[in-house]
């Protein structure tokens, strides 16, 4: 039965991610999978600054990987 559910939540999950980059107009490969394709959208955005550079200064990314290490 665990299996079974399993499956079902994760089929309805992908026509989650499915509709949602359907909805932002997102085009990608058909043989990827959207999990995928919102796990790469996270991993490059989530870790340019919100702050806004002045004109002519780079982009100065936070280090994602370096605010989730233990202390």
């Amino acid at each position: 039965m665990d299996s079974i559910l399993e499956k079902i939540g994760l089929e309805k999950q992908e026509k989650f991610r499915e509709a949602a980059l359907k909805l932002y107009g997102v085009d990608y490969p058909k043989n990827d999978i959207p999990k995928r394709i919102l796990q790469k959208a996270y991993l490059v955005f989530s870790t340019v600054s919100s702050i806004k550079p002045k004109e002519g200064e780079p982009v100065i990314r936070s280090r994602w990987s370096e605010q989730i290490q233990q202390e």
